[in-house]
């Protein structure tokens, strides 16, 4: 029916289109055409990873394909999903697809990604929203790890409370609950400036216009930034 909005509920999800069609022994949905999701918060639910399940996660794109059996739903892009507002809001954008697994509670992107997640650093005493870019993005709820992915000519971007990073890919691991950084690896053409002091701790060359610092790790616990490259700049940013 494509004459107005149709609704169809299961247990974990509400999708709203013009266009729905059910196939109800795999519990399967296919919808497009001014779509929309909301999902149905589960109150006995663990609260992890990037999205806290107790509260509603909303998301839109061209078209969705969700298997109930698998736990699985797929946004064709451009697609977000978000959930809660202001400083405590949680967002992914893509332009090609977004792949939820609602078992597992992983998360993959794909096209122009950009993601916005709130993230401490209590060892450091940072808090505040991180914004990411990238050309993928993939998140494993049982490593609590997650991955952005670039390229040498569109790096990864991360600005959060922390500094400026830029690498063609960026790792960060989580604390259980997903609010906490507890680790950080950058690879590949490495830049960075960090805060408060904004300290650049890699640039660019002028001769080759490559970064010489290939990889940075960065331990939130200890505070401490591990760097592998010839030369290694570290250049204390006058105010």
């Amino acid at each position: 029916n494509t004459g107005r909005k149709q609704k169809v509920q299961t247990d974990k999800i509400i999708v709203f289109a013009r266009v729905i069609d059910l196939d109800l022994e795999k519990t399967a949905i296919s919808a497009n055409t001014e779509l929309s999701t909301e999902t149905v918060p589960d109150p006995s639910a663990k609260k992890s990873g990037l999205f806290d399940e107790h509260k509603v996660t909303r998301g839109f794109a061209k078209s969705l394909t969700y298997d109930g059996d698998l736990g699985k739903a797929t946004y064709v892009g451009p697609a977000r999903l978000w959930q809660g507002e202001g400083k405590d809001r949680s967002q992914i954008d893509a332009t090609t697809q977004i792949v939820i697994d609602d078992k597992k509670g992983d998360i993959s992107a794909e096209g122009k990604v950009a993601t916005v997640f709130s993230i401490q650093n209590l060892q450091a005493g940072t808090s505040g929203s991180s914004t990411t870019k990238a050309q993928k993005f993939s998140y494993i709820d049982g490593e609590r790890k997650a991955h952005y992915e670039g390229t040498l000519a569109d790096r990864v971007a991360l600005d959060g409370p922390d500094g400026m990073f830029y690498a063609v890919t960026i790792d960060l691991w989580l604390s259980d609950d997903g609010s906490e950084l507890r680790r950080m690896l950058m690879n590949g053409d490495v830049q960075a400036r960090v805060s408060p002091e904004r300290t650049v701790l890699a640039r660019h060359t002028a001769t080759s216009g490559r970064n010489a610092v290939e990889q940075m790790e960065y331990d939130a616990k200890a505070g401490t930034y591990k760097m592998i490259g010839s030369p290694t700049k570290v250049i204390e940013r006058q105010v």
